[in-house]
């Protein structure tokens, strides 16, 4: 069973390197998180998150507002 963490830390929704939304980090692991999203459904199903200057590509897997759940992808 994945190792998990619950956390409350803000972070970024980046489209290229443009940010188009706010989101708190609910909870991560080392292969994905859930999100905290005020518009859940405003997301792209393929964006980048960025929190204390580190990025991770992100695949939506699903969405139960106002909760996003994402899969990191491979670089």
């Amino acid at each position: 069973m994945p190792s998990f963490t619950f956390m409350t830390r803000k972070a970024q929704v980046l489209v290229g390197d443009q940010p188009v939304a706010s989101v708190t980090i609910e909870t991560a692991t080392a292969s994905g998180a859930v999100l905290v999203a005020d518009n859940a459904f405003a997301l792209p199903n393929l964006f980048t998150v960025e929190a204390k200057h580190r990025r991770r590509a992100c695949r939506v897997m699903w969405r139960n507002p106002p909760k996003v759940g994402v899969l990191y992808e491979e670089a």
